[in-house]
């Protein structure tokens, strides 16, 4: 109530929303058009995003499954005279990278093209410029109407019947400047479906961080029933750290991903002074050393099963950024996460209660 009273109801319209977007899966061509599990690496540090080379047959082809009639929103047709019509309404987030400076003011053109492998259909839309930092929106009519120029006549396909009959559609884009890049990744690119309100996206938010507390208090309050208060909130706070914020260093020790090996091998380093770099001697203790480091990872395997994963449960980022927050992957988990610990937690409160000495007198 105090976010929606701060705001005017034209600002409230634009940002507090909830988008629901459907995701596809992306590959791409590279400049003979050949398949390729990347594009060109233009020398960014972050390679979250593969480039497309602009003016040669290099290209991103998204895949997107389940698109049916309820997919549709109005969008703005301009066969219809300026009215809206059902069709499918697509945001992007390209990234523009230049090797030569180009026309001042103007962004790099995006070609999108629609295609029915099956039939052997090739639909292109106009041609738009790259807004950088911001995104763009590209609705599309269900009828799209456009001159082919091999048959030098005018012609009008269904987006769904003609292009993707069972859900299934596929969406080429390439770059039309010569010499230039467009970056992009798989969530750069996707259908918005009809928006839901920001108190939808909101109350899930708050649903995951009540779930995170429930689960919180039903840990602190098992482990409170065998030991003292201070050691059951020392146990509470350690099982948060490790679950949220060590999530990711422990899967690396898992996975021995992490240079420096186990702790005996790191306490060995240290006292040698080697660094994680340097490969041990071929001595006949290391394989002893790397073993006994391999039974401590399976323990830890074991505490990393067990430990829960909170990272489920912080759905704060979908809201903040406008999306809804999506159910199989961030709600269900939390939701079996916390009922899961329920029935265990009240056997093991149950019996330490119960042969407490205390409790038993």
């Amino acid at each position: 109530m105090w976010i929606i009273r701060q705001l005017s109801p034209e600002v409230r319209e634009q940002q507090l929303l909830c988008r629901v977007p459907v995701y596809g899966s992306l590959s791409f061509l590279n400049r003979e058009g050949n398949p390729t599990n990347k594009g060109v690496n233009t020398g960014d540090v972050w390679s979250f995003r593969s480039y497309i080379e602009g003016a040669t047959k290099s290209a991103a082809i998204w895949r997107i499954s389940g698109l049916t009639a309820e997919t549709l929103v109005p969008v703005d047709d301009p066969a219809a005279k300026g009215e809206k019509t059902p069709g499918l309404l697509f945001e992007t987030r390209f990234e523009a990278f230049r090797s030569h400076k180009g026309v001042i003011g103007t962004g790099l053109l995006a070609q999108v093209q629609f295609v029915n492998e099956e039939k052997k259909l090739r639909v292109p839309i106009k041609a738009f410029p790259v807004t950088e930092y911001h995104g763009d929106l590209l609705g599309v009519p269900r009828k799209i109407s456009y001159f082919d120029n091999e048959a030098k006549l005018p012609r009008t396909f269904d987006l769904l019947d003609d292009l993707a009959p069972d859900g299934n559609l596929r969406i080429d884009v390439q770059c039309l400047n010569s010499g230039q890049y467009l970056g992009m990744a798989r969530p750069d690119l996707f259908v918005r479906t009809p928006d839901r309100s920001f108190a939808t996206g909101y109350f899930k938010a708050a649903t995951g961080i009540w779930l995170m507390m429930v689960l919180l208090a039903m840990l602190g309050v098992t482990v409170s029933c065998s030991v003292k208060g201070p050691i059951a909130a020392l146990f509470t706070f350690s099982i948060l750290i490790v679950g949220h914020w060590l999530r990711e260093l422990m899967a690396k020790l898992v996975d021995g991903t992490l240079s420096g090996g186990g702790p005996i091998e790191a306490i060995y380093r240290m006292v040698t002074r080697k660094n994680q770099m340097v490969e041990l001697d071929e001595a006949w203790w290391v394989p002893v050393v790397k073993g006994v480091d391999g039974v401590a990872r399976e323990c830890l395997w074991l505490a990393q099963q067990v430990i829960p994963n909170f990272d489920y449960y912080n759905m704060s980022a979908y809201v903040a950024n406008g999306f809804d927050v999506n159910f199989s992957a961030a709600m269900l988990p939390s939701i079996l996460i916390t009922a899961g610990f329920v029935l265990p937690c009240l056997v093991i409160g149950y019996y330490s209660l119960s042969l407490r000495e205390l409790e038993t007198k």
